[in-house]
């Protein structure tokens, strides 16, 4: 049994719809399960889930599209990346006196934030995990922004002026 990428992003995009109007409206037994599992693993980013879940589903079906282009695959990791380290940082910022509870009751960045945030401040203190989810949130916002962006706003700052070849080749976000 093998799911092509087209199915795979059609179950995504029912997860999106579903995980949204779970989360804005009056829950049944089957859709408060699935949002109390989403809080625990994703905390506050439990909002962003209908949001990736789209995203992944539809560059899931462009990718089967011949007259579209999809995303590039680095645009999805740039945007994975952002995700986990808001996850991290809601975890660390929440300051709470039992980081653990926190995640169980579906608070900071849930069970991905606590795990992450643990991670980083017993591995290399509170200094060094700002450090590295800096260079981390940098890499994925560059990454999500596309390379053509990327090296448009460094010529931008440096005062170069840009080709019409460079001007030309700017991508679409998503």
């Amino acid at each position: 049994f093998v799911l092509r990428s087209d199915t795979m992003g059609v179950i995504f995009l029912l997860l999106a719809g579903v995980t949204f109007f779970s989360l804005i409206s009056p829950r049944g037994a089957l859709t408060e399960g699935w949002i109390q599992n989403l809080q625990r693993g994703f905390g506050v980013g439990v909002w962003l889930t209908p949001l990736l879940f789209g995203i992944i589903g539809f560059w899931l079906l462009l990718r089967q599209v011949a007259s579209h282009r999809a995303p590039a695959l680095p645009r999805i990791i740039g945007l994975g990346i952002a995700f986990v380290v808001f996850e991290t940082l809601a975890h660390i910022l929440a300051n709470s006196a039992d980081p653990e509870l926190l995640a169980e009751q579906g608070g900071g960045g849930g069970r991905l934030g606590f795990g992450l945030s643990t991670l980083l401040l017993d591995g290399v203190g509170a200094a060094g995990a700002f450090i590295i989810l800096v260079a981390l949130g940098s890499s994925g916002l560059a990454m999500l922004s596309g390379a053509a962006r990327l090296r448009a706003a460094l010529a931008s700052l440096r005062g170069e002026p840009l080709s019409a070849a460079e001007q030309a080749g700017a991508e679409p976000l998503l």
